[in-house]
């Protein structure tokens, strides 16, 4: 087997701005036709006998010679593989963990590698749930610690006690159209990365996890999601008194994320998350981190995206992101004056509001920021547009008591806004802005607002 790797360093400048851009182009080894069989080596596959020697054997056989593994068609009982060789299954070859206790880092991992391929397995970490369904049994299916140049494709992460696939202290790492099914406990998450960078997810799902379907998380950076899926996502923190929201995806204590075509579907709390950044870079000698979400959608979850910055100014930028049947659509809160939130063909549909519904809105904002020397956070919208779903409580939309409306903030706070072609799908009504909080600065293109509900003194500025 051989492996190639080219690195390119591209320098561009922008705006007075140096942008640095490390493309790194990886070639995995190649599979051999064959490879070493582990069925040579005395697994048997048969769902009942102890594969786990039989199948280390053939692992440290091809580190030694340079190949890979190859798993016949089966179910093959392991209690813990060291994976320092490249595997390969069929469509239904299967390693599943035996499972006698909580142990839910010790099963398949991949420590301390470099240039692996994994392909066409499915990794069963065999969780037991007790009557709370709360896992007493099982192992995170597929742990990739502090390795490099790893590819795991057609692969899936199965009935886990904790993630479904672990991705922590690596880089260069690149998954495509793997499945996670079953994720239990307060960590059970379909896709967790920490500590990592240079991660490329493409076409993969997460399914049926009681937190959040893809997270990155801890000083991860550079990451980028493609056509990704995430749904039905439950809780078992918050609902049983703990504080662990549920999501389809959250990036929190991470740099330079960016999620293209990625779905969020019946999640109960987000459809996405895009909180801390910690990683620094100099914009206009201020501190920041980016997140971009490109054509993302999230459908029926309370609220849509929530967008936040913690540590350091984030600058994210939602373009073409759809927030589906929720009760609000969009929520970005600051806390650092250099914040920069941007929304362009934004679109939320909102369900019709409950009798307690006080924070219902297409777009929220808000601003913890301390402003100094004339300093402040921006929230621009451009091209967005509110739908709400039939039938409508137009009671509830203009109650001067609520912040219930296509923009509104729920902590105010001083920012500058800006609203460029905004539209909603009410018949006899622009949009509705309000801010019973708060001391914005609103500029206002093209777009027919009902301002009505501003505070008196509030500066508005309508080009």
């Amino acid at each position: 087997m051989k492996t190639k790797a080219n690195i390119t360093l591209l320098i561009s400048f922008s705006k007075g701005t140096l942008v640095v851009a490390l493309l790194f182009f990886m070639t995995i080894p190649v599979f051999s036709q064959i490879g070493l069989n582990v069925k040579k080596y005395g697994a048997k596959g048969n769902g009942i006998n102890n594969d786990t020697k039989a199948i280390q054997q053939a692992i440290d056989e091809a580190k030694k010679r340079n190949t890979n593994v190859y798993l016949p068609a089966g179910t093959y009982m392991v209690t813990n593989l060291s994976i320092q060789s490249s595997m390969s299954g069929e469509k239904n070859t299967i390693i599943k963990k035996i499972s006698n206790a909580d142990e839910k880092y010790t099963f398949c991992n991949i420590r301390n590698q470099r240039s692996l391929m994994i392909k066409d397995i499915i990794f069963d970490g065999n969780v037991k749930l007790d009557a709370k369904k709360e896992p007493v049994r099982g192992a995170i299916p597929l742990f990739i610690f502090t390795s490099n140049n790893i590819e795991v494709l057609n692969c899936a992460f199965n009935n886990s006690a904790m993630s479904g696939i672990r991705i922590e202290g690596s880089q260069f790492i690149k998954l495509s159209n793997c499945t996670q099914t079953n994720s239990y406990g307060v960590f059970g998450d379909g896709y967790y990365i920490d500590s990592s960078n240079n991660i490329d997810i493409k076409s993969c799902k997460a399914n049926n996890y009681t937190r959040i379907g893809f997270v990155t998380d801890r000083d991860t950076k550079n990451v980028n999601f493609l056509n990704c899926i995430a749904t039905n996502g439950s809780n078992a923190s918050i609902l049983k008194g703990g504080t662990e929201s549920n999501a389809g995806f959250w990036f929190e204590l991470s740099a330079y994320i960016t999620a293209t075509n990625c779905i969020a579907k019946n999640n109960i709390h987000y459809g996405f998350v895009v909180t801390s950044g910690i990683s620094k870079e100099k914009i206009n000698n201020a501190a920041f981190v980016s997140f971009n979400l490109n054509g993302c959608s999230s459908t029926n979850s309370a609220v849509g995206f929530k967008l936040t910055s913690a540590g350091n100014a984030v600058n994210t930028r939602l373009h073409n992101c759809q927030a589906n049947q929720v009760m609000t659509g969009f929520v970005a809160a600051s806390n650092d004056v250099n914040d920069r939130f941007y929304f362009t063909n934004c679109s939320a549909s909102l369900l019709p509001s409950t009798s307690g519904s006080v924070n219902d809105a297409g777009f929220m904002w808000e601003s913890k920021s301390n402003v100094n020397a004339g300093q402040m956070p921006l929230f621009s919208y451009t091209n967005c547009y509110i739908k709400y779903i039939e039938p409508v409580s137009l009671k509830k939309l203009f109650d001067r008591n609520t912040n219930n409306a296509d923009l509104s903030t729920y902590g105010g706070g001083t920012a500058r806004i800006l609203i460029d072609n905004m539209k909603n799908s009410l018949p006899n009504s622009g949009p509705v802005i309000k801010a019973i909080k708060g001391n914005p600065f609103i500029e206002i293109k093209n777009t027919k607002a009902d301002l009505r509900f501003m505070v008196k003194g509030q500066n508005v500025k309508i080009q």
